[in-house]
This record gives C-alpha cells, sequence and structure tokens, in this order.
C-alpha cells in the first residue's frame, strides 16, 4: 500500500494576535487522516502566500520565516520516515508526538507502571481504593518477575512487547 503524506502550513486569520500578526499552523496529512500542530510562529498576514504556504516576498521577516518553516517541514517528514521504516502503519499523530518529543518508543514498561502506581497510590482514599491499589502493585510484582525470568532482564521496552509476551505473562 502506498502511502501519501503531506505537510502543509496555514495561517490561522480567525485568531489574530495582539500585534495584529496571526499565528502560523501546520497539518500532517497521511492517508487521508490529519492532525494540525502549532509552529510557534507568526506572520502579517499580508505577507501570506496561501497557495505557497509560505511568506511572500523578500524581506527579512520573510525570509526568517520561510527558513523557520522549512526547517519544521524537515524535522516533521524526518519523524515520519523513521516511524515509516520502524512500523507498518504510520499516523499523522505519531509523527506529530514524535515531533514534540513525546514519543513513547523508548519508554519502559515496569517504569511506566511503577509510575502508573505512584500516581494511583496518590489517589487512594480521594478517588481510588485501597485494595484496588494492592492488586496494582501485586501485578506490578508478577511482571516484574516475569520480565526478569523470562528475559533475564530489569525491563524492557514497550516496543518490545508483543502477543507471545502477552500470552506468556497470561499463562
Amino acid at each position: 500500500m502506498r502511502n501519501t503524506f503531506k505537510v502543509l502550513f496555514y495561517i490561522k486569520k480567525n485568531a489574530p494576535l495582539r500585534n495584529g500578526n496571526t499565528p502560523i499552523m501546520g497539518r500532517i496529512t497521511i492517508n487521508g487522516q490529519r492532525t494540525q500542530l502549532s509552529t510557534q510562529l507568526s506572520v502579517n498576514p499580508n505577507l501570506w502566500d496561501v497557495s505557497m504556504g509560505r511568506a511572500a516576498g523578500r524581506s527579512a521577516v520573510a525570509s526568517h520565516v520561510n527558513e523557520q518553516l522549512s526547517q519544521i517541514r524537515f524535522r516533521i517528514e524526518r519523524c515520519y520516515n523513521t516511524l515509516f521504516y520502524e512500523h507498518a502503519l504510520v499516523t499523522p499523530k505519531m509523527v506529530k508526538e514524535m515531533y514534540f518529543g513525546n514519543d513513547q518508543r523508548n519508554e519502559t514498561l515496569l517504569a511506566f507502571f511503577r509510575h502508573h502506581n505512584e500516581e494511583f497510590s496518590r489517589m487512594v482514599g480521594i478517588s481510588r481504593s485501597k485494595t484496588t491499589y494492592y492488586k496494582y502493585r501485586c501485578v506490578y510484582k508478577h511482571l516484574e518477575n516475569y520480565v526478569n525470568d523470562k528475559f533475564n532482564r530489569k525491563d524492557l521496552l514497550f516496543k518490545e512487547l508483543d502477543k507471545e509476551f502477552l500470552t506468556g505473562f497470561h499463562h
């Protein structure tokens, strides 16, 4: 299957800033799915070329904005290419998360579960049950022992988890 990938920049005319400029937004489209992101840039709406998705002219402001947009486009395309070679299916949200550094690919299972349990323990007595917290702690211990016994490691990356891991842990 062929993926269609496109990055588009546009201005948000309906949300002008106090200085008269308008924010520049980005849109990532992959196979008809879209996600939007803020570029943290702004430009005078009179300088914006809608058909090109860039600032028009050769002024210092236009050149600076266009250079920043080129860098953003390059980083988004690099994120897409990295994900495309690692996954069968890439979504715009995955690209956006990787671009903003919220990528979950290097997060580990037990560290995530440990963090979950810490957050859960803070809510015990407020909106969470102590019994449920004890069950989560028990599951964490079983998971920790399984990872240690089966893989002879302290923790696993989320990207290492597969169906075999889940069925093995279930048994």
